[in-house]
């Protein structure tokens, strides 16, 4: 088993981005796998788990807020400037799929080509799950709850939280100790 060098070892150490994607994903772990106490553990992929800026990065398209950012179907969203998001309203657009993915018929959705494309095996759809709990709901849905029941524009007049319940409110959530993880 060939040895790999500290120089490739150190493009990742943990404290940051990799300086090469292409290096240490493809050239080091999938390639080569990992050798530990003179034992070879070959490595194989079967989801990449991140947020969505991360997801994005790592498929070289465009970022969750443009018009062509939907992750599972062909279509272009429409800004809405009442609510400050991109809103996808075509209801039956065609499913991206690997296929249409890798012939980036859909230009508008990539920035580039990623290099995990030349991964045998992995789909660039399928391989990618919606999983992301920060984005999807605690910026996102709930993010939007608060400042509907802050605001009151929920279009429900008992929704409107008084200003000595958010105040209440605010007071309650600065107060909680958060675990390590999410501070």
């Amino acid at each position: 088993m060939e040895r790999i060098s500290p120089q490739i070892v150190g493009i990742f150490n943990g404290s940051s981005k990799p300086k090469s994607v292409n290096a240490f994903l493809l050239n080091i772990v999938l390639q080569r796998g990992i050798q530990t106490n003179n034992r070879k553990i070959q490595v194989a992929l079967r989801w990449f788990i991140c947020d969505t800026p991360a997801r994005a990065m790592l498929r070289g398209v465009i970022g969750h807020n443009a018009y062509a950012s939907c992750l599972k179907y062909t279509t272009d969203g429409e800004y809405s400037h009442a609510f400050g998001k991109m809103i996808f309203l075509e209801l039956d657009a065609p499913l991206r799929n690997d296929l249409v993915f890798r012939s980036k018929i859909d230009e508008g959705h990539h920035k580039t080509t990623s290099v995990l494309e030349d991964i045998d095996g992995l789909d660039m759809i399928k391989d990618f799950p919606i999983g992301d709990a920060l984005h999807l709901i605690d910026l996102g849905i709930m993010k939007s709850f608060l400042i509907e029941w802050k605001t009151g524009t929920l279009n429900n007049t008992n929704a409107k939280w008084s200003a000595f319940q958010a105040q209440q409110i605010s007071d309650y959530m600065t107060s909680c100790k958060m675990p390590v993880e999410i501070r």
